[in-house]
């Protein structure tokens, strides 16, 4: 063997001995290799159009304004993204979920319009809901008005009703009541009257007229004029007007003598009378059933003696007081037609008319 070949392999085991602890120590440490490249996921292109003028937000991230069926792009990954879009006024709203599966261009249609369409009719239907309820609601307010007023009115007629027939049982009733002591007043008049006529001889049916009557009282002469009082609704009647055989008041000088010689001025059908002597109404007056009018006061003897004088041929004359005043005492009726004329004065408090009286054809018993 040639020196060369031995040296060769005393290098080769050299080498081995040498390089087996490196490949000992190569089992302890982790052996480095080269990292692979990180490739970044593909791009696309969102295309974004939008119906009506709106702001959009990609992902939450706000991107601008798009104008009605204007539209925007953005660059965007391969996943699941989120596009919102609101109209300029914020009211009407849409949120479109969307994923980019390949590269290129994804185009995303927002319409806001049908929302938009959708949230006005909603409300229109909502306001033409209210409006119907509120007419229904005016329309059932207006029956149940006018069924309260209607039940109301019913029941308000059925108590006037009540009320009328009431009133008018009442009033009937104080007509009949009326009418029954009218009647039993007239009867009891009437038989006072031909009772006093027996009593006294002078029945005013038959004794002759134009006589002057005179009594104990005023009350006997009312008993033989056969006149009553007169009722609430005769009241401040004229004397035409009131039926006979009642008795009221007036003022005295109502029967002096006018400028044309008449007694009572105007005439008798005028002299209104009062239920009963007050004030300055005293003097009291005599409708008979006959009609003659006798007017009712105080005289003296004397006078009452010339009055009734049968033989005298002209008028006498006298004073005539409505109350008694020293001798002017006699309770006296004279005929009004036979008072030619009067003229009323006041004595001291007493009232009395100055009368004179034509001559009479009959006189009455004192």
């Amino acid at each position: 063997m040639s020196r060369r070949i031995l040296v060769g392999w005393a290098l080769a085991a050299a080498l081995t001995i040498a390089a087996l602890p490196a490949l000992a120590q190569q089992d302890d440490v982790p052996i480095l290799r080269p990292k692979s490249p990180i490739t970044k996921p593909a791009s696309a292109t969102l295309l974004v159009i939008c119906d009506l003028a709106c702001n959009w937000k990609l992902d939450g991230e706000a991107k601008g304004r798009i104008e009605a069926g204007g539209s925007a792009k953005a660059k965007v990954e391969q996943g699941q993204h989120v596009v919102v879009a609101l109209t300029e006024d914020a009211v009407d709203k849409t949120e479109n979920n969307i994923e980019i599966k390949t590269t290129g261009q994804t185009i995303v249609r927002i319409e806001l319009q049908p929302i938009r369409d959708a949230r006005l009719k909603a409300a229109q239907d909502a306001k033409d809901k209210a409006d119907r309820e509120a007419r229904d609601k005016a329309a059932q307010d207006a029956k149940d008005k006018a069924d309260r007023e209607a039940r109301d009115k019913a029941a308000q007629d059925a108590k006037d009703k009540a009320d009328r027939d009431a009133r008018d049982k009442a009033a009937q009733q104080v007509r009949d009541k009326a009418a029954r002591e009218m009647q039993e007043r007239k009867q009891e008049e009437q038989a006072t009257t031909a009772n006093a006529a027996r009593l006294i001889g002078t029945n005013p049916a038959t004794r002759a007229r134009g006589a002057i009557v005179s009594a104990e009282s005023i009350e006997a002469l009312r008993t033989m004029n056969a006149v009553r009082p007169l009722q609430p609704l005769e009241d401040d009647q004229f004397i035409s007007s009131l039926p006979s055989g009642v008795y009221g008041f007036t003022v005295p000088w109502i029967i002096n003598t006018n400028s044309s010689g008449i007694v009572g001025g105007t005439g008798i059908n005028k002299l209104g009378l009062n239920r009963s002597s007050r004030g300055t109404a005293v003097m009291e007056i005599h409708k008979l059933y006959s009609g003659d009018i006798y007017v009712v006061g105080y005289l003296s003897e004397s006078d009452l003696a010339l009055l009734q004088n049968s033989s005298r041929t002209s008028d006498a004359k006298a004073t005539l007081f409505f109350s008694p005043y020293h001798e002017f005492s006699v309770a006296v009726a004279i005929p009004l037609s036979h008072i030619k004329t009067s003229r009323n004065r006041r004595i001291e408090n007493f009232y009395a008319n100055d009368i004179s009286v034509s001559k009479l054809n009959a006189h009455g018993p004192k």
